[in-house]
């Protein structure tokens, strides 16, 4: 998985090639007291069955991250 500051990543399930889950994590108070992690997992989406979903997650991914 790869972590970013903010945002989804896809990330595939162990043991399967076909299944994508996109997770978001944003932190909080990093130079606070009590930093805070808050981590969000979409379902799992099937490569085969859901392509047109996946690509469209994903563009909408490059959307939002972009300037």
């Amino acid at each position: 998985m790869r972590v970013t500051r903010r945002g989804l990543t896809a990330n595939p399930r162990a043991g399967s090639s076909d299944v994508r889950t996109f997770v978001r994590g944003e932190g909080t108070s990093l130079q606070g007291d009590r930093p805070t992690l808050t981590i969000e997992s979409s379902r799992a989406y099937s490569e085969r069955a859901e392509a047109e979903q996946i690509v469209g997650l994903l563009k909408g991914i490059v959307k939002a991250a972009s300037p």
